[in-house]
């Protein structure tokens, strides 16, 4: 009888450490693919991309003199390459101070985006008043438009400068 119970407590003994064992195992794979499941949910991605949302391209295809003050002589050139307008050349001789012209500038958009003339840049010193009069809200691709600007200058001799209009996509 004494052996009976002996080995009934020995099998209890032994099943409850089995249960324990188990559970020791159970958790031990739950926690690693706990742990395996985290570090590939954290881990960062990287996409690299380009975008393009199209092309400014405008092409000054004729200036005209539109108006100026009095003047003694005036010569104004457009040189061109092609139907493209590569410089313009004025020469006055004039008693106007300060001496005021207007000219209109066709430009095409040739470019796939619809753009805007924002202003004009030019490296005439101080002296030399360049202003935008007129410009067409949006030029769209594939159309031309007129741009009106003046040049006002005081007394001066022998005076060369250069401008170029300013152009920005316009939606």
């Amino acid at each position: 009888m004494f052996l009976k119970r002996y080995k009934n407590k020995k099998k209890c003994k032994f099943g409850n450490l089995l249960h324990v064992g188990t559970m020791c195992v159970v958790l031990i794979g739950a926690l690693s693919l706990l742990g395996i499941s985290y570090s590939s949910w954290s881990q960062s991605f990287s996409i690299f991309g380009s975008i393009s949302t199209g092309e400014i391209n405008l092409v000054v295809k004729d200036v005209v003199l539109d108006s100026s003050d009095s003047y003694d002589s005036l010569n104004f050139n457009v040189n061109k390459t092609g139907n493209i307008v590569d410089s313009v050349n004025m020469e006055v001789v004039s008693g106007s101070n300060p001496f005021n012209t207007v000219l209109v500038f066709t430009v095409e958009n040739s470019g796939t985006i619809p753009v805007a003339c924002e202003g004009i840049d030019t490296d005439a010193p101080g002296s030399v008043d360049v202003q935008l009069l007129e410009s067409p809200e949006r030029i769209y691709p594939g159309e031309s438009a007129q741009i009106k600007i003046k040049i006002a200058k005081g007394y001066v001799n022998n005076f060369e400068f250069s401008t170029f209009l300013r152009f920005a996509q316009k939606i």
